[in-house]
């Protein structure tokens, strides 16, 4: 799974933007001392791009950012929405921006 991300208004600086990518590139599970650290995006590589997937997707990207007691990972790192704007089926690739309280965040994610 390939990420690009576009910082668009926003008041992130590199931290952010670092702890953003890591978040959501980790496999949840993938780390021994923090098994509810990541996201589940990658369960979504090879299945058909339908109402279904875009549920999940939505679903694992904001419970990516908030750990089993449902506090954020990061503070600076709140999500208000996710909003798919365009979906490449033939790409296996889409683009979302999601909404967090300072900001917003274009992406750009493929490998689906």
């Amino acid at each position: 799974m390939s990420l690009s991300l576009s910082i668009e208004e926003s008041f992130f600086v590199a931290d952010e933007e670092m702890s953003f990518e890591r978040i959501v590139t980790t496999a949840k599970g993938s780390r021994v001392m923090r098994p509810h650290f990541g996201s589940d995006l990658y369960k979504l590589v090879d299945k058909s791009v339908d109402g279904e997937f875009m549920m999940l997707f939505n679903r694992y990207l904001l419970e990516a950012f908030f750990d089993e007691n449902e506090k954020p990972w990061d503070e600076r790192l709140t999500p208000l929405s996710v909003k798919i704007q365009e979906i490449e089926s033939t790409k296996g690739s889409l683009r979302c921006m999601v909404t967090f309280e300072n900001s917003e965040v274009a992406i750009e994610m493929g490998g689906f």
